[in-house]
């Protein structure tokens, strides 16, 4: 139903995929866009035809069920102390990411995009990254940080990503999380990597008694950009159940030093963590002064997620 009362025809996930030809750089595999060089770009000889989806497929009219509709019925919450995190982690195989994630990017960024413009929506999302493969030749899943006023809203509304949607994870798992918000600690973000550490079962007491030298670390590192504890959804109040750290490394080596230092990996208290590059994703479409999104609206005047914006009614139109 639509915030109206009135039916409204949506097509269904299982529906074909309807493929069109797209020009790339030949031996190119869909890589960072940003490292392209813009007169390569204007050279026809350089080009080959590829297919993805159907950039229809992106319009408002086709992709309105990718995303939560406005919520009428719950009324304006006071957004608390308690923020919540979401990890989702793509299947294996290069498949995935050429033929599932890249082609459908901008329909995970509007869904993200779209929650944080709208005021009515009941979850916003804030920031989001990209999970960088280590072999920095594409992403294998997305870390994003949402404020709500509960963890049964968070739960809902990550069922709606289109990466879940479209089967791209493998897992899906949301957090509460709170932040630290020490200002002699925090720095701004240059080269980031996140570090995801599940805690072993009844290690509480090896993480209050190393908590305090864990932060001094930190602090020394002067490399933190934001970090905090993860709480299980289904038991907000109870222990942290592990550890979120986004940080400034050099590369993949010298951020896998920095967090085999830490004092909570030297006392053993994860048993599973998950290490990665990461690279921020635009939520709030303010980085349009981007050399490659330039590109895209000077040349092709397509913006895929601006002009969703624009039709539901989010951003004026220029």
């Amino acid at each position: 139903m639509t915030p109206g009362g009135q039916s409204s025809t949506r097509p269904s996930i299982s529906s074909p995929v309807v493929l069109h030809a797209r020009r790339r750089r030949k031996g190119d595999s869909d890589a960072d866009f940003e490292r392209f060089n813009l007169d390569e770009l204007r050279d026809e000889k350089r080009f080959e035809e590829v297919e993805e989806m159907d950039p229809e497929m992106f319009r408002p009219s086709k992709m309105e069920y990718y995303v939560p509709p406005p919520v009428d019925d719950i009324e304006h919450w006071d957004v608390t102390d308690t923020r919540y995190v979401a990890v989702g982690l793509d299947k294996d195989g290069d498949e995935v990411f050429h033929e599932q994630r890249l082609p459908n990017c901008y329909l995970h960024l509007a869904w993200a995009r779209r929650s944080y413009l709208d005021e009515r929506s009941p979850v916003s999302v804030w920031w989001d990254y990209a999970l960088v493969r280590d072999d920095l030749q594409g992403n294998r899943g997305n870390l994003f940080g949402m404020n709500a006023s509960s963890p049964s809203l968070v739960k809902a509304f990550v069922e709606l990503d289109p990466y879940k949607k479209l089967g791209v994870y493998k897992s899906l798992t949301g957090y509460s999380w709170r932040p630290l918000k020490e200002p002699d600690l925090l720095y701004a973000p240059r080269l980031q990597f996140a570090l995801i550490g599940l805690d072993k079962e009844g290690a509480l007491p090896v993480r209050m008694q190393t908590r305090e030298a864990h932060l001094a670390y930190m602090r020394k590192s002067k490399r933190i950009v934001t970090a905090g504890p993860l709480f299980s959804l289904d038991a907000e109040e109870g222990s942290p159940v592990g550890s979120l750290v986004i940080f400034n490394a050099e590369n993949l080596e010298e951020a896998g030093d920095f967090i085999e230092n830490d004092p909570y990996a030297k006392a053993g208290l994860f048993k599973d963590s998950f290490l990665t590059q990461v690279a921020e994703l635009d939520v709030t479409g303010q980085h349009l002064d981007r050399e490659w999104e330039k590109y895209q609206l000077e040349e092709n005047h397509y913006d895929p997620v601006h002009d969703l914006m624009v039709g539901w009614g989010l951003v004026k139109e220029d």
